[in-house]
């Protein structure tokens, strides 16, 4: 039964309706089609792009975890999606580009392939607030990404 390896619970800025979980190990290239709507979750070399339901500026709850093999699956999450990522240094950094500064947050993995599942929640309560002024985003959409390692 796979375990879990490490988790980081942390909020991330979602700015421009997208945030980014990268590895500055080599070239980043997650291939988010933005024109697709459906589509909220990328990964490829070194990235995973997180696109919002909304385009508009706020902070959303995020919890990382890395399994040692297949993650169980979890029940209460409004979407799920996907995706396989190569990370080549291992550490994975939530959205440096955004919220660059001295306390980065990361998690660590071995360099290589890895399965990446990604569940949120809150995207229909954020998009229909959208329009009231003084509503409070922070918090309303939230996220769990998983990670394991892809046996080759």
């Amino acid at each position: 039964m796979p375990e879990l390896v490490t988790a980081l619970d942390t909020t991330v800025l979602v700015e421009h309706g997208t945030f980014d979980l990268l590895d500055d190990g080599g070239p980043q290239r997650a291939g988010m089609d933005f024109a697709d709507r459906a589509r909220w979750l990328a990964a490829g070399p070194n990235a995973v792009t997180v696109r919002s339901a909304a385009a508009w500026d706020h902070v959303a709850g995020l919890r990382l975890e890395v399994w040692d093999g297949p993650a169980p699956e979890q029940p209460g999450w409004a979407d799920r999606r996907d995706a396989q990522a190569r990370f080549d240094s291992g550490l994975v950094e939530v959205n440096p580009l955004v919220d660059a500064g001295e306390d980065e947050e990361a998690v660590e993995l071995a360099p290589g392939r890895y399965a990446v599942r990604a569940y949120v929640a809150g995207r229909d309560e954020l998009l229909a607030v959208q329009h009231q002024p003084d509503a409070d985003l922070d918090g309303i959409e939230r996220y769990l990404i998983q990670f394991w390692p892809v046996r080759q």
